[in-house]
């Protein structure tokens, strides 16, 4: 359930951030640059993992 969440937290943080005029948008970009990197390095079904870096992405 959490893995669910934290992926459409970071789903709708994608499309937030697309979509609003956002003056600190290199900070966002920034986050997931280094960020994402992480969760793609977790395996599929490691989900404590991926939670945990989704976690850090949508905080």
């Amino acid at each position: 359930m959490k893995l669910l969440l934290s992926v459409v937290l970071f789903a709708a943080s994608g499309v937030l951030a697309q979509s609003s005029d956002c003056t600190a948008q290199y900070i966002v970009d920034r986050c997931l640059e280094t960020e994402k990197p992480i969760a793609e390095a977790c395996g599929t079904t490691d989900n404590v993992c991926l939670c945990a870096a989704y976690e850090a992405i949508s905080a």
